[in-house]
């Protein structure tokens, strides 16, 4: 039976031989919607509010297929953009009230 090593592998021979340098690019991670389908207005427009400047006027975008929804949100006060991913209740919504 072969046990694993103990201590861990080196970097380089993980990485082949190059030491990961700090990286100049901005890391996007995907957020997750947090509305039920049946909640009141104000609680979907909360969700899908500006993370940077806290603003509840936003422009949004759906894009729904198959498997997944998402919603593109862009702040109209400091032009953050964002992916907001969302389940088929909450893209339902969205595609229905367009008053958000």
């Amino acid at each position: 039976m072969i046990t694993p090593q103990t201590g861990g592998f080196a970097a380089g021979v993980l990485w082949g031989g190059e030491r990961l340098r700090h990286t100049r690019g901005v890391v996007t991670l995907t957020e997750t919607a947090s509305f039920r389908g049946d909640d009141a207005t104000a609680l979907v427009e909360a969700s899908l509010a500006c993370r940077i400047c806290l603003s509840g006027e936003i422009d949004w975008l759906l894009r729904a297929n198959e498997w997944d929804a998402e919603a593109e949100c862009r702040c109209r006060g400091c032009e953050a953009v964002r992916t907001v991913s969302l389940t088929g209740e909450q893209a339902l919504r969205l595609s229905v009230d367009r008053r958000l």
